[in-house]
């Protein structure tokens, strides 16, 4: 399958959550475990951390962590607990909204999970697994397991995505780890920076 299908796929994909987030069964007073809206689920904090006060051999990863955090974040709406704040559980899948600053630069990683992002505005420039495009508004960008993908985002604008990774062939433990960072990410862009209160 390319990285790259379109909307008449992608819209069939999220029919299947559309279902999750629009039906309404609240608990007694506690939050409902099938429904939310995505404005009251908050952007998880910027990472921060003195270097002095971290190991040597650890520095480069937090320098790393650091720098994804200034231009990039990610709202988990469901998912498997434990990752980026989310709200409603689900162990087989995670599903949410991403926004990645004008410029941000987002370097070649992998992770055991298949990976969807869907663009609802801005644009980047992919690699996946060697295959090089520009996704825009509208497009669907999909990475198989293992898939190295990296991305730079090439408008003037924020891009805001919808994105959603699952367990492949009911494999848990894909969804519990796994993430690689293949190389080190660049120092961001001034005009990358999102500023966490936005």
């Amino acid at each position: 399958m390319l990285p790259f299908i379109g909307n008449t796929e992608m819209l069939r994909f999220l029919s299947g959550f559309g279902l999750v987030l629009l039906i309404s069964l609240p608990v007694s007073g506690q939050q409902s475990t099938v429904h939310l809206n995505e404005q009251d689920v908050p952007w998880p904090e910027a990472i921060a951390g003195n270097p002095s006060e971290i190991p040597e051999e650890f520095r480069l990863r937090l320098q790393d962590v650091q720098r994804m955090s200034e231009v990039m974040r990610w709202k988990t709406l469901v998912g498997t607990g434990g990752r980026f704040g989310e709200a409603l559980p689900d162990p087989d899948m995670a599903f949410g909204v991403g926004e990645l600053g004008p410029g941000a630069i987002y370097s070649a990683h992998r992770h055991p999970t298949p990976e969807l992002y869907y663009f609802i505005s801005g644009s980047a420039k992919w690699n996946v697994d060697g295959e090089e495009f520009i996704a825009t508004p509208g497009s669907t960008v999909y990475m198989k397991p293992n898939a190295i993908h990296s991305l730079e985002v090439i408008s003037t604008e924020r891009a805001i995505v919808i994105w959603a990774d699952w367990s492949p062939n009911g494999d848990m433990e894909a969804m519990q780890g796994g993430y690689e960072l293949l190389e080190h990410m660049p120092e961001q862009p001034e005009q990358a920076k999102i500023n966490s209160a936005n």
